[in-house]
């Protein structure tokens, strides 16, 4: 388990999501993608900061 999965993981136990369910569950496969989707290799991920 990465600390970034072991973070999530403990994000979602203290109830941070809310109401926000669909982070629950998915839980490890947000950072086990292939569990997700199989076959994926790879994720390329763009961010935009919307509040300029």
């Amino acid at each position: 388990m990465t600390r970034a999965e072991s973070g999530l993981l403990e994000w979602l136990r203290k109830g941070y999501h809310g109401e926000m369910d669909y982070m629950a569950k998915y839980d490890t496969r947000r950072t086990r993608l292939a569990e997700l989707v199989p076959g994926t290799l790879r994720v390329i991920l763009a961010r935009m900061n919307y509040i300029p």
